[in-house]
Order: C-alpha cells, then structure tokens, then sequence
C-alpha cells in the first residue's frame, strides 16, 4: 500500500481501474491496462492520460510579455495569439530550473504549463521576480483539470466531440472549443512524440470533479472506434522516452543547460537579457565537456 497524496479530479475512477503509484506528491494512475498496451495504443492510434497533477500559473498585465520574456530562455515575443511555445527556465549559472510550455491566450493574457514536482518551487520562483514588473502571477492547478489526448486518432477522437473544426489547430496552436457541451481550451501539444492535444477543463475545482469526469469519459466513449486506451505515468515515461524528450529530474536539473540538455533551440541569445544569458554564452564560446545523448536499439 502507497502513502496517501493529493488526487486529481479523476481519482475514483482512477482508483477502480489502475494500478496506483504517488508521484509528485500525488495519487496518480501508473498504468491500466498495462504498460505496453497503453504505449502501443498511443504509436497505433489513440490514448489517454490525466495529467491535472501539472502546475499551471496564469501570467496577466501589461508587461506580462516582458516578465516572460526575462525568465524565459526562448523568445516569448515570438508568440501571436493562440500559439503555444517549449522553454526553460534558468537560474543565474544557466542551469535548468524547469522546463514548461507557455500559451498566448491574448494580448498581456498566457497560460503556463510546468512539471508537476516543481510546482511550488516555480510558483515561488515567478511570485519573486515578478515583483519587479507591471504582472500578476496567479497559481492555476487546482482550478483546471487537463488531459492529453495523444495518437494519430487524436484529431479525430475530439473532433466528434467538438463544436470546432480542429483540423485548422495546428502544431503548437491553440483554441477553445465545447467537448460533450463543455467549454475547453486545446493546445495541439504533448509528451509522446506523436501527434495530439492537450485538453484544460476551465473552471474545474478539484471539490467539483464532475465535469472533468464527463469531458474524459466522453472522450473515451468517443475513440471507442479507435481502441483508445486511458494511460497512466509509465507510458507516459516510455513514450518521452522513445521519442527523446526530458524528463524533470532524470535528463535535466538546476545542474544541466540546454546547450548539455541538447535543446538549444529553446535559447535565443538574439533577444533581450533573460536569466541565464551571460552564463549560457559563456559556455556556448567555451564549448561543452558534457551533453545528452540517446541510445538507438538495434533489435
């Protein structure tokens, strides 16, 4: 028997179909079916994971832009209404304090998106340097519930379900639709390698679980015809993996840049002082001692 943690919106359902394990503080599905099944539904057509136990922060005001832009290594500016963009934050030495993905809801509006064991460290982190600029920062986690919808039948699973034509989101795009009649915000991002959306329930207090509930199972009534499976954190784990994405903790941590992490495309040096730059510039002219590399399996 695990210790107990926090739960997300889904947690009886989860608790009468999966194995349990406490992740990040949380109780959270390790796997339904089964690990392999779960992975392979996902490569072949469609699945499903919860993952309310990410931490989501609303960033608002005037200079809600230039606040991103200082604590971000890739350039926020970039962003036009309704997209969506991967990057990391750094401390002063460079190294990788999170890695997250931040939406442009509108103008001086974004939603960000981090790991779920960082919570409380990157709320705080933004809460400080916030300070200094015309911004609010609100912690948003407990308020949205959000899956991903991953596969090549992703599209095609919500798009049943939608009132919007989903075909006109494309990649690291955005949008609101209704699913089963719900109001949701999509990104048409993930963590698998495939394509896929991610799914944010609005208005969705952990005290009332009930439309999360409704949007999940209608989304798993609706891949039906694609064998959808729902999947838990080992698949989650095998797929990133697979399609060489980091992971908190395992890949990258306050001691790693994203020269070493192999993802500098995140770093755009071009742009205004952010947190990290002198330190990430001086690594890039030396040159780097060490990096992250992939195994390719030959059987």
């Amino acid at each position: 028997m695990h210790e107990s943690g926090k739960r997300t919106h889904l947690y009886e359902f989860h608790r009468k179909h999966a194995k349990m394990t406490l992740f990040a503080g949380f109780e959270m599905p390790l796997w339904f079916k089964g690990i392999i099944p779960e992975h392979l539904a996902v490569r072949k057509t469609v699945g499903i994971f919860d993952i309310t136990h990410m931490g989501r922060a609303l960033i608002t005001g005037p200079e809600a832009e230039k606040f991103l832009n200082y604590i971000s290594t890739n350039d926020v500016s970039k962003l036009t209404p309704l997209s969506a963009q991967y990057s990391t934050l750094c401390n002063e030495k460079g190294g990788i304090k999170d890695d997250f993905v931040v939406s442009k809801l509108e103008k001086d509006k974004f939603l960000m998106v981090y790991n779920a064991g960082n919570r409380t460290k990157d709320y705080e982190w933004l809460t400080m340097h916030a300070r200094n600029f015309d911004v609010k920062v609100e912690d948003f986690s407990d308020n949205i519930a959000m899956f991903a919808v991953q596969g090549s039948k992703a599209e095609e699973t919500l798009q049943k379900i939608s009132t919007e034509n989903l075909s006109q989101i494309g990649r690291f795009k955005c949008g609101w639709t209704k699913l089963a009649g719900i109001d949701v915000f999509l990104s048409r991002t993930g963590y698998t390698g495939e394509d896929g959306f991610e799914v944010f329930v609005w208005d969705s207090p952990l005290s009332n679980p009930e439309k999360a509930l409704k949007v999940w199972n209608s989304i798993l009534e609706a891949g039906k015809e694609f064998s959808i499976e729902p999947c838990g954190l080992g698949a989650r784990d095998t797929l990133r993996l697979e399609a060489g994405m980091c992971l908190y903790g395992n890949d990258i941590n306050e001691d790693i840049t994203p020269l070493e992490a192999r993802i500098s495309f995140v770093v755009k040096f071009d742009k205004e002082n952010f947190i990290g730059k002198d330190a990430l510039l001086k690594q890039k002219e030396k040159g780097l001692e060490r990096k992250r590399v992939g195994i390719k399996m030959l059987e």
